[in-house]
């Protein structure tokens, strides 16, 4: 044995001294590759995952600003402008605070720079824009504010679609790097694995301390799978998984809450299953051809559960692809906005019509009037404008209170909308005060046979809750164009007439007496005389 190490001493010193710088080499690449690996984790946390949470943040304020702005142009309440403009200002500094977060020491790209550049130059001025607008709604400014927001709104779209792309840009730089992480891991072991079957005597330790290093990695792996399909089950939305043939795959416990339909009743089937026929076929087209070129489709669908039940989804869909680069299978989140939508239609609802009467308010009846006038001119008819004012109605709250009044109110605009045609626009004009349009005159008789019978309607008596109530009415009639060619000029001179009305006696109606037509005026007594003629 001494024999034969000495004569193979230097090939063994050779072997020896090459396996020790093997193992070097080895400990090396691993120090090396796991110094990567923890650069890249460090660069993904900082420059990616903290990034898109700053970048939500600015987004959901942004939104937020929006949403609330909107609120109080619907409801034109001061307490609920007053919030909104509070709240406006809140979403404001929690703006400003996650920018200073972000930028710049989240940037972590020459594309994610880039838009970020952009956003330096727009987030002040969306700013400037804000409180634009807040001074108006502090100013009560409604329709300015509302103009102002129409002229805002695609600048608005425009930097959501830019924090939404940073936000992608972010999401894609994670992506890679968990991609690059994987690589590298994959690349340590195999290179440990080789190095081991070559020289496994003399790197035996290094292999165990790799072997160790895989297990973590798999055991951190296995961890991040339990969590991925924690978060999967426990998701409030409802999640839905699709393959490249367009059938389900997996569905987790929201979809089932969301649809009614179970895992088994589901896997293997299309989709279409929840169609409920609001949509048509180039719909689901369009969504699909958008979801292979973009990998991405965002929108609210009308769909219908196991129960029959239609309601309206919103969905995001997002495209996965496979090593080739094909997607191979798609996942969509939903939620139901049914309550949302509702929601919404109420607030549109009420910021056009009287809450107690559910007549048209006082700002959609001008729009109605300028509108009537546009169709006399093209058609050379008039218009008849009646401003009704309730006699007596003060004594009423006064004395019976005004839950009693609020009942008289809802009364009078029943038997008014009797009175009439249903192509009649009626209106809520504010307090005891009611409007009314008459389009297509052609004789101002007509018009006070209307009036004679309105002022006779409301003129009943009423059983309010077993009371006795009565109300009488005052009504000052204008006629386009005859009396004025634009909407504040009519509603002038209807109101002049009421009062003249109300002069002479109250309980009945009178016309504006500007023109040769006042000849065409007529007390309740003439009128009620036409008729019988």
């Amino acid at each position: 044995m001494k024999l034969l190490t000495r004569i193979y001493r230097g090939k063994i010193v050779g072997v020896v001294s090459a396996g020790g710088i093997a193992l070097i080499a080895l400990i090396a690449f691993g120090l090396l590759e796991t110094s990567k690996l923890e650069s890249n984790v460090a660069v993904l946390y900082a420059g990616n995952i903290a990034p898109v949470s700053e970048l939500d943040a600015i987004r959901i304020a942004e939104m937020d600003m929006r949403r609330q702005f909107w609120r109080a142009l619907a409801l034109r309440n001061p307490d609920v402008t007053t919030k909104a403009i509070q709240s406006i200002r809140g979403s404001i500094e929690k703006l400003d605070r996650a920018w200073s977060r972000y930028f710049p020491v989240g940037i972590s790209s020459a594309e994610e720079r880039a838009l970020a550049n952009v956003l330096v130059r727009d987030l002040p001025r969306f700013k400037d824009i804000v409180k634009e607008g807040v001074a108006l709604l502090a100013d009560a400014r409604y329709d300015a504010a509302s103009k102002w927001l129409d002229s805002n709104i695609d600048f608005m779209d425009r930097l959501d679609t830019r924090l939404g792309q940073d936000i992608a840009v972010n999401t894609r730089q994670a992506e890679r790097f968990a991609q690059e992480c994987a690589s590298i891991v994959n690349t340590t072991f195999m290179v440990g694995s080789g190095f081991v079957g070559a020289v496994l005597l003399l790197v035996a330790g290094l292999f165990f301390y790799l072997l160790r290093e895989r297990n973590d990695v798999k055991r951190e792996t296995r961890y991040h799978l339990w969590m991925a399909n924690r978060v999967f089950e426990h998701a409030s939305n409802g999640v839905m998984v699709i393959n490249k043939n367009g059938l389900i795959e997996r569905i987790n416990p929201g979809f089932t809450i969301l649809t009614g339909y179970t895992q088994d009743e589901v896997i293997g089937r299309s989709p279409c299953l929840l169609n409920s026929g609001r949509q048509n076929r180039t719909f689901y087209e369009d969504l699909w051809h958008r979801l292979n070129e973009t990998g991405h489709w965002k929108g609210e669908v009308w769909n219908r559960g196991k129960d029959g039940r239609i309601y309206l989804e919103s969905m995001s869909m997002s495209g996965i692809r496979d090593r080739d680069g094909h997607y191979s299978h798609f996942v969509a989140f939903s939620s139901d906005v049914t309550q949302r939508q509702l929601e919404e239609e109420r607030l549109s609802y009420l910021a056009t019509h009287d809450a107690l009467t559910g007549l048209l308010n006082r700002a959609q009846f001008g729009e109605h009037l300028r509108q009537a006038i546009l169709r006399a001119k093209r058609k050379l008819t008039r218009v008849a404008l009646l401003f009704i004012d309730l006699d007596g109605f003060k004594q009423i709250n006064d004395t019976l209170g005004h839950g009693v009044g609020d009942l008289v109110l809802k009364t009078v605009a029943s038997r008014i909308r009797q009175s009439l045609r249903e192509s009649d626009v009626i209106a809520r004009f504010g307090g005891d005060e009611f409007t009314v349009i008459l389009e297509d005159i052609t004789d101002p008789q007509d018009v006070a046979r209307i009036a004679h019978n309105l002022v006779a309607s409301i003129g009943r008596p009423m059983d309010i809750d077993s009371t006795q109530a009565r109300v009488t009415t005052s009504v000052g009639i204008s006629l386009f164009p005859d009396h004025g060619a634009g909407p504040n000029e009519l509603l002038k001179r209807a109101d002049m007439a009421m009062y003249e009305a109300k002069d002479s006696g109250k309980n009945d109606f009178q016309f504006c007496a500007l023109t040769e037509d006042a000849t065409a005026m007529h007390s309740a007594e003439d009128a009620q005389a036409d008729q019988a003629e």
